[in-house]
């Protein structure tokens, strides 16, 4: 019987050099897109929130965020940003919804970025993150 695997996610809180921020303004600059653009095609009826399918526009949508990539991010950003995008829009629905919040998008105000385990290498005892295709930022 084949073992399971066991996955460890990690979490690191670092100091935000200046290069740390560039890659926050951009990764939220790439959300709030995202998020105008998907929201643009909400249908409400009956005062419930449509979606569009993500299988549907996901073609679409990183064609489009990959055209507004102005800083350049590596292509996982671009991918990573898709699914907060859905994930942030579900969460606007279900509030919507139930009438806790207006008919706008949920536009992201605090920074943050999510790096996916195909951008970040652990060497020794510092932190490698990809921002652009051969660009990285270490952190000790």
């Amino acid at each position: 019987m084949p073992q399971e695997k066991e996955y460890i996610h990690l979490t690191y809180a670092i100091r935000n050099e200046e290069r740390s921020k560039e890659l926050i303004r951009a990764y939220v600059n790439l959300l709030n897109k995202g998020i105008k653009y998907v929201f643009n095609k909400v249908n409400v009826k009956n005062g419930r929130v449509e979606l569009p399918e993500k299988k549907e526009i996901y073609k679409e949508l990183r064609e489009y965020l990959m055209r507004e990539n102005a800083q350049g991010l590596a292509k996982h950003y671009v991918d990573q940003a898709i699914h907060d995008v859905y994930s942030i829009l579900e969460s606007w629905r279900r509030r919507f919804e139930k009438g806790r919040s207006k008919f706008k998008p949920p536009l992201v105000r605090k920074g943050y970025v999510r790096v996916k385990t195909t951008l970040r290498k652990v060497l020794g005892k510092s932190v490698r993150i990809t921002v652009k295709p051969r660009e990285y930022i270490t952190y000790s």
